[in-house]
């Protein structure tokens, strides 16, 4: 297989895990469907150039472990609306430059393409200038192309764990964890029928919460830049949730 093109439509944390189940090792067409014109085809031409802009935190904290990741796209997310153990944390947040968050933001390819280099200079920053940062909690409000876009750029053997949050009843809770698990001996998925043992050479990528039922293993691939520890990642514990209605924040609606 040479050439995917993925037409996409999902909760949002379950976006982001399928974009990083489609590497590199193949050429990705993201898709998603327009509200304006009801269709999943990209515009053939941009009305304007849309670019994004990342807010670092006003303090640098070169040694923090753990993270915040707002991508204010689609919707806003402020900082009061934040779980209380996230405040405190080092936040880097991207945004449309000078444009408010709406859902026609990323209304055409190149939109999605700034989007995605925003993405990949802000975490080859964090390589750079926060070696000790392990998880970075992902907050977003952004439309289906761009939630893939995220896992796909995601590298979960050399950038920190993503622990994506979603939104129900106006809240904000941990969903799903993107991380690096050692191969060698084995690891463990949480899904709705309990957990279940990998098998040693396999790397699975994501530990879910209750609410999502997501296994899937692939080959592990070498890296010497690997930062994390060797060991079983984090186990993630969230609260089961009722599905939430239609329009709610990092459905694919928004």
């Amino acid at each position: 297989m040479q050439h995917v093109s993925a037409f996409a439509f999902a909760r949002l944390p379950l976006l982001v895990h399928f974009g990083s189940r489609l590497d590199d090792t193949f050429h990705v067409s993201i898709y998603q469907r327009h509200r304006s014109t009801e269709s999943w085809c990209w515009p053939s031409t941009a009305e304007t150039t849309v670019r994004f802009t990342t807010d670092s935190p006003l303090t640098p904290s070169p040694n923090a472990p753990e993270g915040v990741l707002l991508l204010n796209i689609s919707a806003s997310t402020q900082a009061e609306e934040l779980p209380g153990s996230l405040t405190t944390l080092p936040r880097w947040t991207i945004s449309p430059q000078n444009l408010t968050p709406s859902v026609d933001v990323i209304n055409s390819l190149s939109a999605l393409d700034e989007f995605t280099s925003a993405l990949r200079l802000l975490l080859s920053e964090l390589e750079a200038s926060n070696k000790n940062l392990q998880r970075l909690h992902v907050l977003a409000a952004v439309p289906v192309s761009a939630a893939v876009a995220l896992g796909r750029v995601h590298d979960a053997n050399v950038h920190p764990g993503l622990v994506v949050y979603d939104r129900t009843d106006g809240r904000y809770s941990a969903a799903l964890e993107i991380s690096w698990i050692r191969a060698e001996t084995g690891s463990v998925a949480l899904s709705n029928s309990g957990p279940r043992q990998s098998s040693p050479g396999a790397a699975l990528t994501a530990q879910v919460s209750n609410e999502f039922d997501v296994w899937a293993p692939r080959p592990h691939r070498p890296d010497h830049r690997q930062r994390h520890p060797a060991g079983p990642a984090p186990h993630l514990h969230t609260a089961d949730r009722a599905p939430r209605g239609p329009h709610a924040r990092g459905d694919p609606a928004r």
